[in-house]
C-alpha cells in the first residue's frame, strides 16, 4: 500500500509541476512578455510530452530526497520547492541561453 501512495504523489507532482508551467506560460502571455521562439526543429507537441515526462522524474527524485529531510511540513516544503527552482527553472534559463535562443523575462515567469 505504501508504494500505491509513493507512486500516487509522484504522478500527483509530476502533474502538478506540468500544470504549473502552462499556467506560468499563460501568465507570462497575460503580461505581455514576449514568447522566446522555439528551436528549429522543435515540435510543440513533443516539447510537452517530454516535460511531462521530465516532471515526473522531477517529482519522483523530489520524493527520495524528501526522505531523508527532517525538520517541519513547511520548513521541507520550502526546501523542495527552492530546489526545484534552482534545478528546473534557474539550470533551463542558464542552459537556454548559453544553448539557444530562449532568453528573456518570459521564461523566468514560466518557471516561477
Amino acid at each position: 500500500m505504501n508504494v500505491i501512495k509513493s507512486v500516487g504523489k509522484i504522478v500527483l507532482g509530476g502533474f502538478a509541476f506540468y500544470l504549473g508551467i502552462i499556467l506560468g506560460s499563460m501568465l507570462a502571455g497575460m503580461l505581455g512578455m514576449a514568447m522566446p521562439p522555439m528551436p528549429p526543429g522543435v515540435d510543440q507537441a513533443s516539447l510537452m510530452l517530454y516535460t511531462l515526462l521530465g516532471s515526473f522524474i522531477l517529482a519522483g527524485a523530489l520524493g527520495f530526497v524528501s526522505l531523508r529531510l527532517s525538520g517541519s511540513f513547511l520548513a521541507r516544503w520550502l526546501i523542495l520547492a527552492f530546489l526545484t527552482w534552482i534545478a528546473y527553472g534557474v539550470n533551463t534559463y542558464l542552459e537556454a541561453a548559453i544553448f539557444t535562443s530562449m532568453t528573456g523575462p518570459a521564461v523566468v515567469v514560466m518557471y516561477l
